[in-house]
C-alpha cells in the first residue's frame, strides 16, 4: 500500500511540477523567438541582396564576356 503525501511532501511536489512547466514554457518561447528573428534577419538580407542585384550582375556579366 503506497504512503499517502504528507502536506509538505505535496507542497514540494507542486513546486517542482510547476517549475518544470515553467521552463518548458520558457523553451518553447524562446524556439519561438529563434524561428521568428531567423525569419526577419533572413528577410532582412534577401532584401539587400535584391537592392545589390543589378550591380553585382552587371560587373559579372561584364566579367563573363571579358573572358568569353
Amino acid at each position: 500500500m503506497a504512503r499517502k503525501k504528507t502536506s509538505l511532501t505535496g507542497f514540494l511536489s507542486d513546486i517542482v511540477d510547476n517549475t518544470k512547466d515553467l521552463v518548458d514554457d520558457i523553451v518553447d518561447r524562446a524556439k519561438d523567438v529563434e524561428r521568428d528573428v531567423r525569419n526577419s534577419v533572413g528577410d532582412a538580407v534577401a532584401y539587400d541582396r535584391e537592392d545589390e542585384k543589378p550591380a553585382a550582375t552587371t560587373g559579372t556579366r561584364a566579367t563573363a564576356s571579358a573572358k568569353a
